[in-house]
């Protein structure tokens, strides 16, 4: 039987926790955004990388500057780890993968699901392998380990740990319910103890006496201490403790082997309190253990267990305790972040001593978090694109469910609606709340977030040809920012700016397209951020040339005293458009369509005067004339004298 801690498994995995044993120890504010830090090994070869015998990343006073990113270590809250145990009081056998051991040898452990309504599958550690970075920080050196405590002391530097008391690495992993911790030693050789201790600030690391990396911590109400050792005895083999702020209401400095210091007797100091309710089972492998993804790097000695390396026995503890410890009773751990440090010593069960031995740490752990982002971007059509989203302290995007409101009204449930959301002309202030979808509690609301909404643009244009070869455009529009008009025609003529203007020297008749276009540079709401709308309207006109008329008469003469002599005057036009007409006065006869007849039969030898208007229908072009044109008879007088 296998002791279940945790809820079912729908995994969050999230990411964050870099594979570096050590980040940043020194006084001053949190660095909570740095990148990973490479450090160099006794070989001097700079080394950024998750342990092994090539180096490690470890070091306890770096550069606060150089890798201090925040660790997220949560794993959902329906998401729990498995423990082997058969009692809170008692270990049982540890192992990193579900089920028997590599071995087949099966734990005397009993079934102990520690959250109402647990099911099964549960993860392990090994489940975890994939997001390894989120819950494991290395201490692996080939040579010195630059994060010891050689003197016994809170000095730290560069020492030849003895193999029992050499960290490797410890993780990390935490539900809504427990936090779960794990460590892993050099040498099963001899007994250990181990202390976690989580501190709200950041703990010192500066010089005192012969020491430049003299490292203490700054103790106040909630800060939290779990002490583990390897080997059965008296002692439970994980207690959790919390500050004693009933004794120190005004917190304690502590050097580092001060503040690991537990003693619960009357007469010792007493900085801590034990509880327990806050005892937990815990686990150490007495089987050879597969380590799954986690490796075995750096370990004095392996196991082979069918062929495979493996963990030795006795050098792999793994445990749970209750998130109450930090947040109380009921209380939620998202948004709770702690510094983490673990510290070894070779007396296993000795709450005090100056027998430190190794470091990892200090790191910042968040327990759980959700810093939510959010946007309210008008369209150019009357609505309005809502956007939101969460991320964890590792500043992974997580999954998220979220509620918008307008005031007290929700108008939508989406995080990203898949359409633009409708909403009235005006100024419009929006919250959201943004949650986990994993249920852990986590969320954040974004309020005050400003948006400006405006209808869609619009345009109209007009082209208006003449009857010279040109065309008038002009544009106007509906707007609600600050318009830009322009025209764009075919022809070759291209882009011409404003909202109007004429066309000049075109073709009489040939059809000219052209487009009104208006942009509108509107302000969103959010600061002096802005939306550019369009609209456009496609039109087209002909312009055609001036009427040319022309007037013809025949015959060219004619002679008196003729009077059946007649003559025809012809019209005709070019330009316009095209289907003209004629008005003609001084013919004698009915005139046709485009000719007029004069006869001399009644005017004997007078001159006569016709005139014609012409007219192409088109409301362009202006009727053209009157055109005038005479003809007259000329007498010719013979004389001859007899």
């Amino acid at each position: 039987m296998r002791s279940m801690i945790g809820l079912r498994a729908t995994a969050c995995l999230l990411g964050g926790f870099a594979t570096m044993g050590v980040a940043a120890c020194s006084s001053g504010q949190d660095e909570t955004n740095e990148s990973s830090l490479a450090v160099k090994s006794d070989s001097g070869a700079a080394d950024s990388g998750g342990g092994g015998s090539d180096g490690g990343t470890s070091l306890a006073c770096a550069d606060p500057d150089a890798g201090a990113a925040v660790v997220n270590t949560f794993i959902g809250m329906k998401t729990g780890l498995q423990i082997d145990t058969t009692s809170s009081a008692e270990f049982g056998n540890a192992n990193l993968v579900p089920g028997a051991d590599i071995d087949n040898s099966v734990s005397g452990a009993i079934n102990l699901p520690l959250v109402e309504g647990a099911t099964t599958p549960y993860l392990d550690w090994k489940d975890l392998a994939g997001s390894i970075d989120s819950h494991r920080l290395t201490d692996i050196f080939d040579g010195k380990d630059p994060s010891a405590f050689p003197g016994n002391s809170s000095c730290i530097g560069a020492a030849n740990n003895p193999g029992k008391d050499e960290l490797l690495y410890v993780g990390a992993a935490n539900n809504n319910s427990f936090l779960y911790l794990n460590v892993l030693r050099a040498s099963s050789l001899g007994d250990m103890g181990y202390t976690w201790i989580f501190t709200q600030d950041k703990p010192i690391c500066g010089a005192q006496g012969n020491c430049d990396n003299w490292l203490s911590y700054s103790l106040k109400k909630g800060d939290v201490l779990v002490f583990g050792h390897f080997r059965t005895g008296t002692a439970k083999l994980l207690t959790a403790y919390t500050f004693n702020h009933d004794k120190y209401p005004n917190g304690l400095t502590l050097d580092a082997t001060d503040a690991i210091n537990w003693d619960q007797s009357p007469s010792g100091p007493m900085y801590w309190v034990a509880d327990d309710a806050y005892t937990y089972p815990v686990a150490v492998n007495t089987d050879a253990t597969d380590p799954g993804g986690w490796g075995t790097a750096g370990l004095k000695s392996l196991a082979d267990v069918s062929g495979s390396p493996a963990l030795e026995s006795h050098v792999f503890a793994e445990g749970a305790i209750p998130t109450a410890v930090f947040v109380g009773q009921g209380g939620n751990v998202c948004g709770t972040s702690y510094w983490a440090s673990v510290i070894s010593k070779s007396s296993g069960n000795a709450p005090a001593g100056a027998d430190v031995k190794d470091l990892i740490g200090p790191r910042k752990l968040s327990f759980g978090s959700l810093t939510g982002t959010a946007s309210a971007t008008p369209t150019c059509f009357g609505t309005v694109t809502l956007t939101a989203s969460g991320k964890d302290a590792g500043g992974n995007a997580v999954a998220s469910t979220c509620v918008w409101k307008e005031g007290e009204t929700t108008i939508s449930t989406e995080c990203s609606p898949a359409a633009p959301l409708a909403m009235s002309a005006g100024s419009h202030t929006l919250s959201v709340t943004i949650t986990e979808a994993s249920g852990s509690g986590c969320s954040d609301t974004k309020t005050g977030i400003t948006v400006n909404v405006y209808p869609a643009p619009s345009v109209i244009g007009i082209m208006t040809p003449t009857c010279t070869n040109s065309i008038d455009y002009t544009a106007s529009g509906t707007t609600y920012g600050t318009p830009t008009y322009s025209w764009e025609f075919d022809h070759g003529i291209g882009v011409k700016s404003g909202a109007s203007g004429t066309l000049t020297g075109l073709t009489g008749g040939a059809l000219y397209a052209g487009t009104a276009k208006v942009v509108d540079v509107r302000l969103t709401g959010t600061g002096a951020d802005t939306i550019v709308c369009e609209a456009t309207d496609p039109k087209s006109a002909t312009p055609l040339g001036p009427i040319v008329p022309k007037l013809e008469v025949s015959p060219a003469s004619k002679t008196c005293p003729m009077s059946d002599d007649s003559v025809m005057f012809t019209a005709s036009a070019t330009g316009g458009q095209g289907a003209y007409s004629y008005d003609w006065t001084g013919c004698t006869s009915n005139p046709t369509i485009d000719t007029c007849m004069v006869s001399a039969s009644a005017l004997l030898c007078a001159t006569q005067t016709v005139s014609v208007k012409i007219d192409d229908q088109s409301p362009l072009c202006a009727k053209t004339g009157p055109l005038t044109g005479s003809y007259g008879k000329v007498t010719t007088i013979t004389a001859s004298v007899p």
